[in-house]
């Protein structure tokens, strides 16, 4: 099975993907036609792949299911500016309404997420329910060129999908020297933990997100550069914006006032995210590019393509 003749392209904050509507379940698509798709050379190029199809529900009710395969053909639970995308598509293609502050309910592999649209082109996701470490108890070693060998402790976040957080400037990794107008992120960094423990048994199973950043408390704000696995380094991570914003959030919670909003910045742009008890509401920006017609020739290389 090969995939529609039509798809689109559009991104979250830099964080680019092609998708398609896929109402009936025909376009399944196997992980050699993601990884052909997503080629930026031999494809139409994106860090990844949404199919927006229904799922039926334990009520026997049909949802809009967010089908998201990463740019190498593994599955992902979560994709935080995916599921903005998904959030646009449906609302151009009025496959929703979300007029008057409609909610519009996307099934995920991590559960149903709530999205609202703020203005045309700008979305706030309920990230739902997230869990994390309350010390940083992994140590990631840079694998790049220009910082190899050189290690910092970051924070396991779990927000539907797994991250470790470094923050790079806080008193632990000040002296390691690592800054993000240095970070090599061309190699994935290695990880290993300082305490047996249920993350560490996870991210050694699954793997894991690495977010590396620098916070400003007085402004309320962070940068943020992120290495996605499955894909590399990307312009944005929703998930991870998210991940970075808890871990900060964390570092502050001894404060009188702990800090519950931030605005953060990633190379695609910026980002809000606030923190209300144990969940997370991100909100940021989704633009449609345009319509891929794909050629004959292409669409049928993708039908004979290996699994």
């Amino acid at each position: 099975m090969t995939l529609p003749k039509e798809v689109y392209k559009a991104h979250g904050m830099g964080n680019d993907f092609v998708i398609y509507i896929d109402l009936d379940n025909e376009f399944e698509p196997k992980p050699s036609q993601v990884r052909a798709i997503c080629d930026r050379h031999f494809g139409v190029g994106a860090d990844g792949l949404i199919r927006l199809t229904k799922k039926v529900q334990k009520d026997g009710s049909l949802r809009l299911f967010m089908d998201y395969s990463n740019k190498d053909g593994s599955l992902a639970s979560m994709c935080g500016n995916g599921a903005r995308v998904c959030a646009l598509i449906a609302d151009i293609f009025n496959l929703v309404n979300m007029d008057n502050g409609g909610v519009f309910e996307l099934d995920t592999r991590s559960g149903i997420k709530k999205i609202v649209r703020v203005k045309e082109g700008e979305y706030t996701m309920d990230m739902g329910v997230w869990s994390a470490d309350q010390e940083r108890n992994f140590v990631v070693c840079l694998k790049g060129a220009h910082t190899a060998e050189k290690t910092v402790t970051g924070r396991f976040v779990n927000v539907g999908n797994e991250h470790v957080v470094s923050d790079l400037i806080n008193k632990t990794n000040l002296s390691a020297g690592v800054r993000l107008s240095n970070l090599d992120l061309s190699q994935e960094p290695g990880v290993t933990t300082l305490l047996s423990s249920e993350s560490g048994s996870l991210v050694k199973e699954v793997g894991t997100n690495f977010e590396f950043t620098e916070v400003d408390l007085t402004a309320k704000t962070i940068k943020m550069r992120v290495f996605e696995r499955g894909v590399g380094e990307t312009l944005s991570c929703g998930t991870g914006i998210v991940a970075s914003a808890i871990s900060a959030y964390l570092a502050t919670s001894q404060m009188q006032q702990p800090v519950d909003h931030w605005r953060v910045s990633v190379p695609g742009r910026n980002a809000r995210v606030q923190i209300v008890e144990d969940h997370a509401f991100l909100t940021a920006s989704a633009l449609l590019v345009g319509k891929v017609v794909l050629n004959e020739h292409f669409s049928r290389g993708l039908l004979y393509a290996n699994s």
